[in-house]
């Protein structure tokens, strides 16, 4: 491996069992006197772990990045330098990956227009039926001779139950007062 230095794009092992690798930048190289005064590299990690840190260890701060994307490892994690090629690729892996869960996302967006558009086409159909008994109770109450209450539909929003979603309908009398409800 050539000789490491600040900027340096990298593979290392993030872990103590030398198992996980990750990607970053080199931000410090140097002896740690809390390690036993070996030579460690700060890494500013591409992608945050939960056990990453900002660049400060102990209270002293050895570089700065973002807290969960620094990373002090010994200098013999670092497993690659990474060249340009390298990076450019893992850079359109990461991008296809990217589109793929846009991709997904705008299905689920289109997905839930639909319902949207669904909903407020039987939204619309109701008023309609409503409109119409209306009108009909109008003209019945007009040909008749005797007085009976005008009635209204009210429709409440929908409640979810463990069988589905369900609406409640009353009618209600020129009273306000409930004359009899029923469910659908």
């Amino acid at each position: 491996m050539s000789r490491l230095k600040l900027g340096d794009p990298v593979v290392v092992y993030v872990d103590l069992n030398q198992t996980v690798k990750g990607i970053g930048f080199v931000r410090y190289i140097g002896l740690i006197e809390q390690y036993g005064m070996k030579q460690h590299v700060g890494i500013e990690l591409i992608e945050s772990m939960e056990n990453a840190h900002n660049g400060t260890v102990d209270g002293i701060q050895y570089f700065s990045v973002n807290q969960g994307y620094g990373l002090l490892i010994p200098i013999i994690n670092v497993v690659k330098i990474l060249s340009a090629s390298e990076v450019l690729l893992k850079l359109k892996e990461s991008l296809k990956i990217f589109k793929h869960q846009l991709t997904n996302c705008m299905n689920t967006i289109q997905s839930k227009d639909k319902q949207i558009k669904q909903l407020k086409e039987t939204q619309i159909q109701l008023n309609s039926i409503i409109n119409t008994m209306q009108s009909t109770t109008k003209d019945r109450d007009k040909d008749e001779s005797t007085s009976k209450p005008k009635v209204s539909i009210v429709i409440s929003e929908p409640t979810k139950t463990k069988s589905g979603q369900r609406y409640s309908f009353k009618s209600i009398n020129s009273m306000n007062s409930p004359i009899s409800a029923m469910q659908k």
